[in-house]
């Protein structure tokens, strides 16, 4: 049975990893900090991969979708949708996830969105 290994577990899988493909253990860059970075490190790379595709297209639009969860915390999800090239070399629209957000009111002002830069 196959188990989704949660970041806190980063250590043991690597560890386990390792010793299974007869090799020694890491003596640095196996704690769950470098877990969470490579994450953050990913994170980046694909914002800049989404940024490069919609300066690429001659038209995008931006969704929004609001939500409550069963806190009650307001919840804001935000997307992009924009053109973009198939591998056929044709335009087709493409929607993408941009964030989530928790805006502490409904006004304009209170709506913050992360720069993943």
């Amino acid at each position: 049975m196959k188990e989704d290994v949660a970041i806190h577990k980063f250590n043991s899988l690597l560890k386990s990893k390792l010793i299974s493909q007869n090799l020694a253990s890491p003596k640095s860059y196996r704690d769950d900090h470098v877990a969470w970075e490579i994450v953050v490190i990913l994170g980046q790379y694909f914002r800049r991969m989404l940024e490069k595709r919609v300066q690429k297209s001659p038209f995008f639009g931006i969704m929004v979708d609001e939500t409550t969860d069963n806190s009650t915390d307001k919840q804001l999800i935000l997307y992009i949708k924009f053109l973009d090239m198939n591998p056929d070399g044709d335009l087709e629209a493409v929607v993408e996830y941009l964030a989530l957000i928790c805006p502490t009111s409904g006004r304009a002002e209170d709506l913050m969105v992360f720069d993943y830069r």
